[in-house]
């Protein structure tokens, strides 16, 4: 489905707070996440820990993506938003490889 790496890239790589397009990413991950999983879920929490982070360490990003893909695998309902949502993220930056 989604490989931990190209996910750690993508959440390592786009911007939190330089250009709309890194934010509105951002905001809809975490609206989605709190939506499906819960606000207090792990999910949620760590989202929202990364999206506070001005400028994550290394270790934020790569937890992040383990816990929103064990998700995926478990969650149709949350893999239904996340695929499309990652797949718009990888089209915001171009240096990031993308899965295939």
């Amino acid at each position: 489905m989604v490989d931990i790496e190209v996910l750690a890239q993508v959440l390592s790589a786009l911007p939190h707070d330089d250009g709309e397009p890194g934010q509105r990413a951002w905001t809809a991950l975490a609206g989605m996440t709190r939506l499906i999983c819960g606000r207090y879920s792990a999910e949620g929490r760590a989202v929202e820990v990364v999206c506070a982070a001005s400028e994550p360490d290394r270790g934020l990003p790569a937890g992040l993506a383990r816990l929103l893909i064990q998700r995926a695998h478990s969650d149709t309902r949350f893999a239904s938003g996340f695929i499309p949502w990652l797949a718009a993220a990888q089209m915001l930056l171009p240096d990031v490889p993308g899965e295939g």
